[in-house]
């Protein structure tokens, strides 16, 4: 164990971090501690107990056990083997639970050797106070110590993922001029920095490890790196002795600090390095949060538009996938391009939050256009429209195309057999949709136009896929053409 080569402030936060669970301090995890502290001789568990908080070992005791002089306890009856004399012989001490003695006397055996006059001190005043008392004016002591050690305060425990000057900080550390390391250096001790859940392409990485680097100082930037895990695990979780969650926290934080970092230097690597010198990693984090936050803003208008997340099914599976993840709070990669196979991750570079906001706007400019243009409320319950399939926004803007070419108007009426073989012969040549019948998804117009043309001609290849590969057009199961078009039952 490494906790004897740990510094003291280490010491205290392995106790903060795994003795509490939320507000409520945990004798038993104590005592886990201090059974891997005795490994280490009686001499180095005493010196670790001297120099925490004392709340913690009067916790410990008055939380499982009440301290009475030898004078109170001649008028007392206890329960067989619930109580022991301490080894001074001036209290009783009265356990709650026959199983809490060993642990107890163990910690009581502890504090005496500190000091007899430390025991006593301690031991009246646990008499004194009341649990409550004490366990609030410990939790109070222990989160001063981990604000002061990178973890947030618990009333603001998410301000690293508000909005942040992105083009200001750029223009302070990614320009030419030598400039000054960042005053904004985090406070405490660097606990852990977890890599192996870290995807290894990062850009970060090959920053670090490129010729541009020789010159930076790696173990102060990966030492701040842990100062700000230490600030993600705060954010992240509510026990902070959740072993399983430091991997993907630092990944996390890892990962979204490279993403900070390509985006300030553009890409740069050389530039990278130099914004390294200038910066600190929980500046980088804001840096990656405020890039991507396009991405979740987009995707929670698009959940708005379509009235709630129960909707989103109009998209399909994989699309409805994609915004939810996006909607996500810290924002997630869309699976279908992390190629996550369903899994929601974090961005990995630039490219893929570029992507995600092209990806976002197109499923937006489709709601609006299915609602202002074609007239499809998809906020509405469309379970008893007698419908084969139930309808989504593809089958939506198809039919819409399908109406137009067999009728000449736009309308949204679900197809029959009858209208599929019309459909088949007007608008197929052999296996194909007609050229001069489709819209080209690239050309002129505004960003709007354009995704709503490219979702349109996707929409027709599903058309395709399902018409053009039928032998006889003359006769057209409806069942056998999948749900690109609202058919009727």
């Amino acid at each position: 164990m490494l906790v004897r080569y740990a510094t003291s402030a280490q010491r205290k936060l392995l106790v903060d971090m795994d003795s509490w669970e939320g507000d409520e301090f945990r004798p038993d995890r104590f005592d886990r501690i201090l059974d891997i502290v005795k490994e280490h001789g009686l001499d180095f568990t005493v010196e670790m107990l001297r120099e925490l908080d004392p709340g913690i070992l009067i916790l410990s005791l008055v939380k499982r056990a009440k301290f009475h002089t030898v004078e109170e306890a001649e008028d007392m009856e206890f329960a067989p083997g619930t109580w022991f004399m301490t080894p001074d012989g001036t209290f009783v001490v009265e356990c709650a639970d026959e199983d809490d003695v060993p642990a107890v006397r163990n910690l009581i055996d502890l504090v005496y050797a500190i000091g007899v006059a430390y025991a006593h001190w301690l031991i009246q005043g646990g008499r004194w106070e009341t649990v409550s008392s004490v366990q609030e004016q410990s939790f109070e002591y222990r989160r001063s110590r981990l604000a002061d050690n990178g973890f947030p305060e618990e009333e603001d425990p998410y301000s690293i993922y508000e909005p942040f000057d992105l083009e200001s900080f750029r223009s302070r550390v990614a320009g030419t001029d030598p400039g000054e390391t960042s005053a904004g250096t985090a406070r405490g001790e660097p606990l852990a920095l977890t890599v192996a859940d870290t995807p290894k392409g990062l850009f970060f990485w090959k920053v670090i490890s490129s010729p541009a680097a020789a010159g930076l100082d790696h173990a102060a930037i990966l030492s701040q790196t842990m100062n700000l895990v230490n600030r993600v695990m705060g954010a992240s979780v509510r026990d902070l002795s959740e072993v399983e969650s430091w991997g993907p926290v630092a990944a996390h934080a890892l990962t979204v600090v490279s993403v900070g970092l390509e985006a300030v230097s553009r890409g740069d690597v050389e530039v990278a390095a130099s914004v390294l010198k200038k910066s600190v990693p929980l500046e980088l984090f804001r840096a990656g949060i405020e890039f991507s936050r396009p991405v979740s803003v987009l995707a929670r208008q698009v959940v708005a538009d379509v009235g709630g997340l129960a909707s989103l099914s109009l998209f399909g599976d994989s699309a409805a996938a994609d915004i939810d993840a996006a909607a996500a709070f810290p924002v997630k990669c869309p699976p279908s391009i992390s190629g996550s196979d369903g899994e929601y991750v974090d961005f990995q570079n630039c490219g893929q939050v570029i992507a995600s906001i092209s990806m976002m706007k197109k499923f937006k400019a489709v709601v609006q256009f299915s609602k202002a243009v074609l007239g499809f409320d998809p906020s509405g319950n469309h379970s008893g429209d007698g419908l084969l399939h139930p309808p989504r926004f593809a089958s939506v803007v198809a039919t819409a195309w399908a109406r137009q070419v067999l009728d000449g108007a736009l309308s949204l009426a679900p197809l029959r057999g009858a209208d599929l073989v019309r459909l088949r012969g007007i608008a197929f040549d052999g296996s194909v949709i007609r050229p001069g019948l489709r819209l080209s998804a690239s050309g002129e117009g505004d960003e709007y136009a354009l995704a709503v043309r490219e979702f349109i001609s996707e929409s027709l290849d599903s058309v395709e896929a399902g018409l053009g590969g039928l032998v006889d057009a003359d006769m057209v199961d409806p069942r056998l053409i999948g749900d690109c078009l609202l058919i009727a039952e």
